[in-house]
């Protein structure tokens, strides 16, 4: 039983307050853990000159476990992630052994018993490669720029809202509240359709992320740029306001058992594997 805090949370870009969840669960003698998939940039921030929202390691009092991938902001290869634990008898818990294998003696890290080696090292081959000054530089950068895309979007594009209130690698658009504003959803189709600008979309509220990299970080002016555009086609064109996604999005929120959901997932997930 543990509570689990994110920083940054992947929809939004945005910090939850993890010192006062780590304090929650520490008085009920539970542990706390932090989901940080995409905060490997968050060792940087502070020396880059980029303070974050809150404390993100373990001097966070009642914090008892962080996980991280390396491959975002790390640049390794994907499928190598870190489980952080605070001391040595919490990952004990971690470790898989069977002493009474007919085998013989047997133990493993996880549950999983083969596993790549090519990973890790390819990950370690990376960290060492780029180096802590490297990466301080690429926080700077990326933090930099996500600042300049959250000034310019709250000045230059009131249609819409900047979702993403704490430094981060992410900026989130999401739509205003009220009838006859932009659908970020929908914006998010304009953006890619005309100014090939690919984000992700969000829900709850509905919206559209950017996640910044370096390369992206060179062209926020052209971004923005995009941005607006992408209003102003949508003004002109208020057919593009509306999709698919819009419709289905409103749909699954009306649902009232989210179980059906589910199953379709699941559904899916079992044609996928069974076209292999």
């Amino acid at each position: 039983m543990c509570l689990v805090s994110s920083g940054p949370e992947y929809p939004f870009g945005n910090f939850d307050p993890l010192p006062e969840i780590a304090a929650l669960a520490l008085s009920y003698g539970i542990g706390c853990h932090y989901d940080c998939c995409i905060g490997f940039i968050n060792c940087f921030a502070e020396e880059a000159g980029f303070p974050l929202p809150c404390l993100s390691d373990f001097r966070v009092v009642g914090l008892t476990t962080i996980s991280v991938d390396t491959h975002k902001y790390g640049f390794g290869p994907k499928g190598y992630s870190l489980c952080l634990f605070k001391n040595k008898d919490l990952r004990d818990y971690q470790f898989f052994t069977h002493m009474n294998w007919n085998g013989g003696f047997y133990t493993t890290p996880s549950m999983a018993g083969s596993r790549p080696g090519a990973t890790v090292a390819g990950t370690w081959a990376a960290l060492c490669k780029i180096g802590r000054k490297k990466y301080v530089e690429h926080a700077k950068l990326i933090f930099g720029a996500q600042r300049n895309i959250s000034e310019a979007l709250k000045k230059e594009c009131p249609e819409v809202e900047v979702g993403t209130v704490h430094t981060s690698p992410l900026i989130s658009i999401v739509t205003k509240p009220g009838k006859g504003q932009i659908n970020c959803i929908a914006l998010c189709d304009v953006l890619q359709n005309n100014f090939k600008w690919v984000l992700n979309k969000t829900m709850r509220p509905s919206g559209c992320k950017l996640v910044i990299t370096e390369t992206t970080a060179e062209h926020w002016q052209d971004f923005v740029k995009a941005v607006k555009g992408s209003i102003q086609i949508m003004k002109d064109k208020p057919d593009l306001n509306h999709n698919s996604d819009v419709a289905l999005y409103g749909m699954a929120t009306a649902m009232p058992d989210m179980v059906v959901l589910d199953n379709i997932c699941k559904l899916h997930q079992h044609a996928l594997l069974d076209c292999l």
